[in-house]
């Protein structure tokens, strides 16, 4: 009979050989191999090191705690598992990590989320209760539109499974050309017409025409994928003080219409041919290979057309020397070690299309945090998938025995 086991990872064990995991090494570039380029592509070649440098240094920092999260997705979706047993053993799961993660969620959710409307003002004084109603109605449309409560049960299962969620705050504001149907009017003269004839007014059809209009504006707050999360390492939190990477998609569309874009502030740049005739290719996420794997998603190679050919978009927030922002203080020694908080996106690890101040006034990166057991010191948590990893091993052998 195996031995049972008390704990799926022994703390004492030996550290992972350095063959096993992607080992990052800081080796500056010498600004000779650059000293043909423009200032201005410089700095961009040097920005784009950076970002990629950093998110390689965080996927190194958290290698053993993704290790236990893809563990916990495996218990969660039933997976069997196979540590301390033998080949000849029966294979039955018992599902206690699946029924223990969603009991949870169910009831987290019910405690926050049990009122119609958990977010609302309330008017003190008389005379302001219509722009209270006003304001209620503004959240409440926002609560709506954006999908709110699907999000937060996202988070929550997060919290159960892998100890820690991360979310977005944002705003959703999208113009896109859609047919709008429009009744055509009856002229003066048509309906004098009918009078005098004593006549039924002649009804136009309607008429559908093409037309911009503003098909989403309310504020979001959305869920994240805890695998394409980067925090900076040794951090307990998101903060103004430190950096965040977030791993995305964008598309050739999403590109044009931020160089097209209306303020001038958000407006992209750098958006050349090559970059739109780059990316496409369908990779292998080893990141998310083992989740993807519990979760029984395939990857599939889709023919799309060149609008919809996405890339990888590497979102940057966090301190940046001043002149990573502008680049013509480069050279200036007054300013050389100023630091200021940045909004950078870098496509396909090596085209810069954005880098600007943090649009918001505290200057924080716009993500919120959640650990279901927060370890002090440490950005992520305990969940009850991870406490649950010895019990459930323990659970299928003793029902394997008996």
């Amino acid at each position: 009979m195996p031995e049972l086991l008390t704990d799926i990872y022994n703390r004492e064990r030996p550290s992972i050989p350095d063959e096993v995991l992607p080992i990052v090494q800081s080796t500056p570039k010498s600004e000779e191999k650059f000293s043909t380029l423009p200032l201005d592509a410089l700095v961009n070649q040097e920005i784009a090191d950076m970002v990629t440098s950093r998110r390689r240094s965080v996927i190194t920092y958290r290698q053993e705690k993704k290790i236990i999260w893809d563990k916990c997705w495996d218990h969660y979706k039933q997976i069997y598992d196979s540590t301390g047993k033998e080949s000849w053993q029966s294979t039955v799961f018992q599902p206690d990590t699946s029924k223990v993660v969603e009991v949870i969620t169910s009831n987290l959710y019910s405690a926050l989320m049990g009122p119609d409307m958990p977010i609302e003002w309330q008017c003190k004084i008389k005379e302001f209760e219509q722009q209270v109603k006003d304001a209620n109605d503004l959240v409440r449309n926002d609560f709506e539109k954006s999908d709110f409560k699907t999000h937060f049960t996202d988070f929550l299962r997060g919290l159960a499974i892998v100890g820690t969620s991360v979310g977005k705050v944002g705003y959703a504001f999208k113009e896109d050309i859609v047919m709008t149907k429009k009744r055509q009017k009856t002229g003066i003269m048509e309906r004098a017409l009918s009078i005098v004839m004593n006549q039924p007014l002649e009804q136009k059809p309607d008429v559908y025409e093409p037309e911009r209009i503003v098909v989403e504006d309310w504020a979001q707050a959305e869920y994240r994928d805890l695998y394409k999360i980067f925090p900076e390492p040794d951090t307990e939190d998101f903060g103004r003080d430190h950096w965040v990477i977030e791993e995305s998609k964008i598309t050739n569309r999403e590109l044009m219409e931020g160089v097209e874009h209306t303020d001038e502030f958000f407006k992209l740049c750098n958006v050349t041919p090559d970059l739109l005739m780059s990316g496409g290719e369908t990779e292998i996420d080893t990141e998310t290979q083992a989740r993807r794997w519990a979760l029984q998603q395939q990857a599939t190679s889709i023919q799309y057309f060149d609008p919809d050919r996405s890339h990888e978009l590497l979102e940057y927030w966090g301190p940046v020397p001043l002149w990573m922002i502008k680049p013509e203080a480069r050279n200036d020694e007054k300013v050389k070690y100023n630091m200021v908080n940045a909004w950078i996106w870098v496509i396909d690890g090596k085209y810069v299309v954005r880098a600007t101040l943090n649009p918001y006034r505290n200057g924080k990166p716009p993500y919120f945090k959640g650990n279901y057991i927060r370890v002090p010191g440490d950005f992520y948590g305990i969940g009850a998938a991870e406490l649950m990893l010895g019990l459930q091993i323990n659970k299928i052998v003793s029902h394997v025995v008996s």
